[in-house]
């Protein structure tokens, strides 16, 4: 039985296949056979032995899916992507722990 949580192996060259993902060519998410969360989760451990050099292919994601791909300025884009996306959900975060510190101090004054 597989370890859910063990990143995978080194990805082999001439192999450029993973989780159903191909060099190239966008694989939907619903062709991939498991659960969204451990797709994600997958990739983003693949993504990973990218970053430490164990690897040179990397996994984008879009609304058509997956794809694989060596390209490093397509790496770079989606990269760059992925930090802008974080900026705003941290900005959504900070947003709410400030409403929240509002609230409290709100509710100490009627006190």
């Amino acid at each position: 039985m597989e370890n859910k949580n063990s990143s995978p192996k080194k990805h082999q060259t001439n192999n450029n296949d993973y989780l159903g993902i191909t060099n190239n060519k966008w694989t939907p998410s619903a062709d991939i056979k498991l659960p969204n969360r451990e797709v994600r989760s997958r990739v983003m451990a693949y993504n990973n032995n990218f970053g430490n050099n164990e690897q040179n292919t990397y996994i984008l994601h879009s609304v058509k899916g997956y794809r694989m791909t060596s390209d490093l300025r397509e790496i770079e884009q989606s990269i760059s992507k992925d930090i802008g996306n974080y900026r705003h959900c941290l900005k959504r975060l900070n947003d709410r722990m400030r409403s929240l510190k509002t609230i409290r101090n709100e509710r100490l004054d009627l006190r």
